[in-house]
């Protein structure tokens, strides 16, 4: 017994396999099994090209997908850095309040402290606590910080 099968898939419902048979030997079916690969060709060059584009449009959505969550991780950066700011303003508050209460406290700013006198540790002290402060250099500095913020800016995430 003689038996012609095509290994491969075939799409749709094409028949993939002649033997023998009932229907007459396999010398006399050649024309229906060329005729199936002649069938088979264009559809199976229609479902690679089917295939290739479902390939390319998930290959799109998860560019979408990587694009956005760059955009949210960006937001959640700028975000940080605004919560940064803020907090190094209220650093430089409770800073400066303690600088009052240390100006009231040294009665005589010549007193020598540690090789220097104290009026120039309270100076040292107001430079400080004005360069830590971020709204020194006006609010627009405080966002154009932000603005800065890159993807790289925090790698901890």
């Amino acid at each position: 017994m003689l038996v012609f099968e095509i290994k491969r898939w075939l799409p749709g419902d094409l028949p993939r396999a002649w033997q023998d048979g009932r229907k007459g030997m396999i010398e006399d079916r050649v024309g229906d099994i060329l005729a199936t690969l002649l069938a088979a060709f264009p559809m199976m060059a229609a479902a690679r090209e089917e295939a290739k584009e479902r390939q390319r449009l998930r290959e799109a959505e998860e560019r979408r997908r990587q694009i956005l969550a760059q955009e949210l991780k960006l937001d959640r950066d700028r975000f940080r850095c605004f919560l940064e700011q803020a907090g190094r303003w209220r650093e430089a508050g409770l800073a400066r309040d303690f600088l009052v209460a240390l100006r009231a406290a040294i009665p005589d700013s010549s007193l020598e402290i540690g090789g220097r006198p104290a009026a120039e540790w309270l100076e040292w002290a107001q430079a400080h606590v004005q360069a830590h402060d971020p709204l020194t250099q006006g609010s627009s500095a405080v966002f154009q910080s932000i603005a800065e913020v890159t993807e790289r800016t925090y790698r901890d995430r």
